[in-house]
């Protein structure tokens, strides 16, 4: 098949609006193309989606890997030219293609600095299939990495996800609690993180207890607070008043419970506001 059959028959399939059929006729068409074909392909892809026809996730991941096999830095050059539509997943589709043809290359790539969410969440990718799933092996990679360099939270990701699946079948706190005490910083919101989503009760209590440790962000709170205050909406914002000050530019988490009750139960909230001491440095925004 020619290139210009290829991408023809990319322009008919991306209007099929079934996504396991779309996915079945184009995800063979994709891992055929090749270098010159895939901006064109992306393009295409992009152009039906816009029109009203999304493309299955599985097409978009099979674009990420095959651009990564025939031309990984050309796909980072798109990445920095788009870089708000594009997920992290989409980088690491790409590394896991890159990988398939040239791991030498790719790790190379990744072991230099990177300075944006799409080029770390790729190098992560790398970097810890290069620890084999070896957690410590990847733990003794976080040690070496810079403090501020953003691989490093992407790999912690990585991290969890490994030592998880230990046979002792650790939580996220005991995960965090067993880490080497340089990385733990680093390590706060993505402990948070996981344990939002796996057990709010559990997050909550070790909000409660580190809170106040170096490396707090209250950057994703707001799942916490919404998903506490389903429970308990007054006894929410009341426990969360009591949360240390919010670190760097991040919202108190107060403010996310205040405002849940206020949509809830406005008279109700604005009484307990009202008992609030007037320096309270997050009560004039909630009000506004």
């Amino acid at each position: 098949m020619s290139p210009e059959e290829r991408l023809n028959l990319l322009s008919k399939g991306a209007l099929i609006f079934d996504g396991s059929k779309q996915a079945d006729m184009l995800c063979g068409v994709l891992s055929a193309m090749t270098k010159e074909e895939m901006r064109q392909a992306m393009d295409k892809l992009a152009a039906a989606q816009d029109g009203g026809n999304a493309c299955a996730q599985a097409v978009w991941d099979t674009l990420w890997t095959q651009w990564g096999r025939v031309d990984p830095l050309g796909c980072i050059e798109y990445f920095a030219a788009h870089p708000h539509s594009k997920s992290r997943s989409d980088a690491r589709f790409m590394m896991q293609g890159w990988l398939e043809m040239d791991p030498d290359a790719a790790l190379a790539w990744a072991k230099e600095p990177k300075d944006n969410r799409l080029d770390a969440a790729a190098a992560a990718m790398a970097i810890t299939w290069n620890s084999s799933g070896d957690p410590k092996r990847l733990e003794a990679q976080l040690l070496s990495m810079a403090d501020d360099s953003p691989v490093k939270k992407e790999c912690l990701l990585d991290y969890f996800d490994l030592a998880s699946l230990d046979k002792s079948s650790p939580t996220a706190a005991d995960i965090h609690e067993n880490l080497p005490a340089s990385l733990k910083e680093a390590a706060w919101p993505v402990t948070l993180q996981r344990l939002t989503y796996t057990d709010p009760q559990a997050a909550k209590t070790w909000l409660e207890q580190h809170a106040g440790d170096p490396g707090q962000d209250y950057g994703n709170i707001g799942d916490l607070v919404m998903e506490l205050a389903r429970q308990d909406v007054g006894g929410t914002a009341k426990w969360a008043a009591g949360l240390p000050a919010a670190q760097g530019d991040h919202a108190h988490p107060a403010e996310y419970a205040i405002s849940i009750w206020i949509s809830e139960d406005r008279e109700a909230a604005q009484a307990w506001i009202a008992t609030l001491p007037p320096d309270t440095p997050w009560e004039r925004k909630v009000e506004e």
